[in-house]
């Protein structure tokens, strides 16, 4: 099976590109009539928006067997561990163990050079990954036809990869001052 008929049977499997913002659309809908923004519904749009993350991951490993070369593959790999690493550093030893998850606690993972470089390492590969698959997303699913469209779209990519990168990082210095 050749890349491009390969890349024709996904884009069979996964339907309608718009299919998957109109249901984004329509949480976001939902979030703001229904759930009304105090803490309990705050966290229930937070693991709403989990469970979307962890399928929309599911997919994009799909994606990542598909494309070429193995650095795609490793560096999805690295963000993965990153993500279920910080999920279980934050949100599970709350859950389970009861550990309250403030300042001081974040203040003292970035204070350790080690889970220091971690975070850097991580959040570099996870918001690459996220950067690179939207301008992945528009060429694929050919929002961005032409080659000028395609550079315009990563280069936008980039700058947005170099914001959030940045403000990631400076988030992370904070911490640490």
């Amino acid at each position: 099976m050749t890349f491009v008929a390969a890349q024709r049977t996904l884009g069979r499997a996964l339907g309608p590109w718009w299919l998957w913002l109109v249901t984004g659309l329509a949480w976001m809908l939902v979030a703001l009539l229904l759930l009304r923004f105090d803490y309990t519904s705050v966290s229930a749009i937070s693991l709403l928006f989990g469970f979307v993350a962890i399928s929309a991951g599911v997919v994009e490993i799909g994606v990542l067997m598909l494309a070429r070369g193995w650095w795609k593959l490793i560096h999805a790999l690295v963000a993965f561990l990153f993500i279920a690493w910080h999920v279980w550093s934050t949100r599970m030893q709350y859950y389970f163990y009861g550990a309250e998850i403030t300042y001081d606690f974040m203040r003292a993972i970035m204070t350790d050079p080690l889970r220091f470089g971690f975070f850097l390492v991580g959040v570099l590969a996870s918001v690459f990954h996220f950067t690179n698959g939207i301008w992945t997303f528009c060429i694929t699913w050919g929002i961005t036809v032409g080659q000028r469209a395609q550079r315009t779209v990563r280069a936008v990519a980039m700058v947005f990869f170099l914001v959030m990168y940045g403000t990631a990082v400076a988030i992370m210095l904070a911490f640490r001052a």
